[in-house]
């Protein structure tokens, strides 16, 4: 049969009829139409087509609208709507929830999720378009009066069409049911894991603000607090590469300071380049924009992990960023991270962005997920660019990647540039009553605790019910809601005091900030419906909380003193030289020396750390030098140090 008779209707984004397998469609020989919205949609239903394509993933497309429309059709007897087979594109985050109220058993569907291969879809098209074809068929056949035995045979292979039909859409509702209970499995250990977490960080955080702490025990809390990041920093690769396989990472647009932020890397990485004696160099272009507007989190955790390998797989030489525009593109930003390090063995480059995939030299280092470079080349693909990198063994590596900037939105750049410790609230202020709202009790015990030394008054509910309670005889100016509670969750009680507060407290407003462990976007927005005026994610630092208090609350802080800040810092002389640490180390006795090189070779930094407290002529510089490298895993760098003082 000719398919020029054959009519496809595609419902999709206009941006996306460039990428839409559009070519293979015309290579069938068929008639096309091409809708980017509703009105588009339904005038070209008004003659019907054989089959539509509909993207339901475009904001500018209704397709509520569209069904309604052919269900109407169907009432007036038009009975060709109940043949035109709907492949019905959807993903993850709107799924069937948009059609619940429509009876999609009336028409002909199908489904396929996003993301979807170019296969996939032929796949399904060819499915539909063998069925119209023998539909065709077997009505010209009857129409001529064909054999009974001939319109037996097509109507045979119809019914099989027609099976094979159903077992791909009850294979995408299975799919998509798999991928519903991966993502709540998802949230739950998001919850279970980062609690506890939020406990740990923020106590450590807490007590190492006691002046009477020894300094043992200061060292003894950032061996804790690094650790507790250290978790926290592989939990999130990997709840953020489950959450980019689901379809629901996305990206969160911002004006941000670009120099600040790179600023600030610089700060965080020099002491680790600094003990390993790398040079570490960040090199801008005269015309880089100073504010620009794109995902500032992504790109700093894109950056931070190039970052981090370079200087981790590095042993002498130096690390060098360089950042600058695109000359053939100026709304484009290039990123190269080059360094002298160990480089990539070419029989694995195709691990490099492989999830969980690492090298020999990765393996070895025994540290990380090997998730970093796959999440950092899925950030950049969002952000509008792509990642490449070219390596050479022995010699070095240079990663290079580019993303599209927008111009800043002046009145979304902060100003305030504080970072100074909040050590109280400024005199001559009212009185702020702070709900803490948590089941548990660690959590709890560590809001009530900071909130309560900066000066606040503060009460405590153990669950939303009690929470109701307390607020309507306390009335509080901010209540912070953990969401996942047994008798009554946050979600139920922001509802409930919202709805008592419009109705019986109007001129009292009370601020509800939502604390939460969950990752993904959908619970954001239900933590807006229930009526959450902001969130915080746990596990959060104490400055954070307090900022967005101040936020809300129009909170004035006394914060530490500046001149204290330099006094204590002046307390802690410059890290010292590699050479002033063999030239140390030679005075240690030999045998001490050999068990610090061996320690280290056997990558143990607790062996090394219980040496350290038996250094036979003490010496702090030394030791606080050596429990750094220990502590950040430069096991490579002691070992050398120890051979070039027993020489």
């Amino acid at each position: 049969m000719d398919k020029s008779y054959i009519e496809v209707l595609l419902v999709i984004k206009e941006q996306e009829s460039v990428v839409f397998p559009i070519d293979f469609i015309k290579a069938q020989n068929l008639v096309i139409k091409i809708a980017t919205s509703t009105q588009e949609a339904i005038k070209a239903l008004n003659c019907p087509p054989d089959l539509i394509i509909l993207d339901v993933t475009n904001s500018e497309i209704d397709e509520v609208e569209i069904y309604k429309y052919c269900q109407i059709k169907n009432n007036s007897k038009q009975s060709c709507f109940l043949k035109i087979p709907v492949i019905f594109i959807t993903n993850i985050n709107k799924s069937f929830s948009s059609i619940k109220s429509i009876d999609i058993n009336s028409l002909n569907v199908d489904y396929l999720k996003k993301p979807f291969t170019k296969e996939e879809l032929l796949v399904r098209v060819k499915t539909h378009l063998r069925t119209i074809v023998l539909e065709k068929e077997l009505e010209i056949k009857s129409q001529q009066l064909y054999s009974e035995r001939e319109i037996k045979s097509i109507a045979t292979q119809l019914e099989m069409t027609q099976l094979q039909s159903q077992a791909l859409q009850q294979a995408a509702i299975a799919a998509e049911a798999a991928n519903r209970a991966k993502s709540e499995f998802i949230a739950n250990m998001s919850h279970e894991l980062r609690t506890p977490l939020n406990a740990i960080l923020g106590f450590t955080q807490l007590m190492s603000h006691d002046p009477d702490l020894s300094e043992e025990h200061q060292q003894d809390l950032s061996i804790i607090n690094r650790a507790g990041e250290h978790l926290l920093n592989l939990i999130n690769d990997i709840l953020e590469m489950s959450k980019i396989e689901a379809g629901q990472s996305n990206l969160n647009i911002s004006s941000f300071n670009l120099v600040s932020l790179l600023d600030t890397l610089k700060e965080m990485l020099q002491f680790r380049a600094t003990a390993k004696g790398l040079i570490l160099t960040f090199e801008y272009d005269s015309d880089i924009p100073q504010y620009i507007q794109t995902d500032a989190n992504k790109l700093r955790q894109v950056l931070l992990n190039l970052l981090s390998n370079a200087i981790k797989f590095t042993t002498n030489g130096s690390v060098t960023l360089r950042v600058f525009l695109r000359q053939e593109n100026p709304d484009y930003v290039m990123f190269e991270v080059i360094d002298t390090g160990s480089g990539i063995s070419p029989k694995e480059i195709e691990l490099v962005f492989e999830a969980f995939g690492q090298t020999e030299t990765g393996r070895k280092s025994q540290q990380g997920t090997g998730l970093g470079l796959a999440i950092s080349r899925k950030y950049v693909k969002m952000m509008g660019g792509d990642i490449t990198f070219n390596s050479t063994l022995d010699v070095g590596s240079k990663f290079s990647f580019h993303i599209k900037i927008l111009p800043p939105l002046l009145d979304d750049i902060s100003t305030d540039s504080s970072t100074y410790q909040i050590i109280g609230l400024a005199p001559n202020q009212p009185t702020y009553r702070i709900l803490v709202v948590d089941d548990a009790e660690d959590s709890r015990i560590l809001i009530v605790k900071l909130l309560s030394l900066i000066g606040f008054a503060v009460k405590e509910a153990v669950n939303g019910r009690e929470a109701i309670s307390i607020w309507n005889e306390w009335q509080p100016n901010l209540i912070l809601m953990d969401l996942r509670m047994p008798t009554m969750d946050g979600y139920a009680a922001t509802r409930e005091i919202k709805l008592r507060a419009q109705k019986y407290f109007p001129l009292n407003r009370t601020v509800i900030i939502a604390l939460t462990a969950n990752v993904f976007s959908e619970q954001r927005h239900a933590m807006k419906e229930a009526g959450c005026d902001d969130f915080i994610d746990k596990p959060f630092r104490e400055q954070f909380l307090l900022e967005k208090i101040k936020q809300h609350l129009n909170v004035e802080y006394i914060y530490q003193d500046a001149t204290n800040l330099h006094s204590e810092e002046a307390a802690h002389p410059d890290t010292l030289s590699d050479a002033q640490v063999v030239k140390i180390l030679s005075k240690q006795p030999n045998e001490w020396v050999e068990q610090l090189y061996n320690f280290a070779a056997s990558c143990s930094d607790n062996l090394i750390l219980a040496l350290l407290q038996q250094m036979p002529v003490p010496h702090i510089g030394l030791n606080d030098f050596l429990q750094n490298l220990a502590q950040s895993y430069y096991f490579e760098k002691i070992m050398e140090l120890a051979s070039l003082a027993l020489r």
